[in-house]
């Protein structure tokens, strides 16, 4: 049997495809993030990380089996419904959509309690105590909460250099966020919440900066 395992971001989608002994092949691309990037990207998204996993695996996406999705949001049912919608356009087989939490608690327990924080382009902590209830915090989107993720670094280092520039009239800060997003000066265009996360890493990251 091939089974499809995939991560769904809201900077970057991971797939890998495998059988029951080891990873025969793994693919990457952009947001797929339906909340953040909508249905369209979403599925190219899907469907770019797919085809890799799926060509260096050497087998077509029909020919899976068993595919999980682990996405964020993916606890509100229509988030859910549509992942899977697109997901069954994609692959074959059994297509099971869960959240981002879920995969990753699964992932670093097995079915044992624990406690996981997902620090990316959002962020969110959830556990599991030994009688199987769970519990979360955070993770209420980057206008309200994801305390610790890479938009709200990003967007804290931004306030800050603006700060800096207003009381000094000047921001070293500000000048590597210029140059970091390709920018002359402080009034050039708006940037996404990815670029955001980019700058907060350093840029390495796979979003186009400028």
């Amino acid at each position: 049997m091939i089974f499809l395992g995939i991560d769904g971001g809201a900077t970057k989608t991971s797939c890998l495809a495998g059988d029951e002994k080891s990873v025969l092949g793994s693919g990457a691309s952009g947001s797929s993030n339906l909340i953040r990037v909508g249905e369209a990207q979403a599925r190219e998204s899907l469907t770019t990380a797919i085809h890799q996993a799926c060509a260096a695996a050497r087998v077509s996406p029909a020919q899976i089996h068993k595919t999980c999705v682990g996405l964020a949001g993916a606890a509100r049912p229509e988030i859910s419904s549509a992942a899977r919608r697109v997901m069954l356009e994609i692959v074959g087989g059994e297509v099971q959509v869960v959240g981002d939490t879920i995969i990753a608690i699964e992932a670093a327990f097995g079915r044992g309690p624990g406690v996981v924080v997902i620090a990316g382009t959002g962020s969110i902590a959830y556990g599991r105590n030994a009688a199987g209830q769970t519990g979360r915090a955070g993770g209420w989107g980057f206008a309200i909460s994801d305390e610790g993720s890479g938009y709200w670094i990003g967007r804290a280092a931004v306030a800050s250099a603006m700060r800096s520039l207003d009381e000094e009239g000047k921001s070293p800060l500000l000048d590597t966020i210029l140059k970091t997003w390709k920018l002359t000066d402080r009034h050039g265009e708006r940037h996404s919440t990815a670029q955001l996360c980019c700058f907060a890493s350093g840029g390495a990251c796979s979003c186009q900066c400028g």
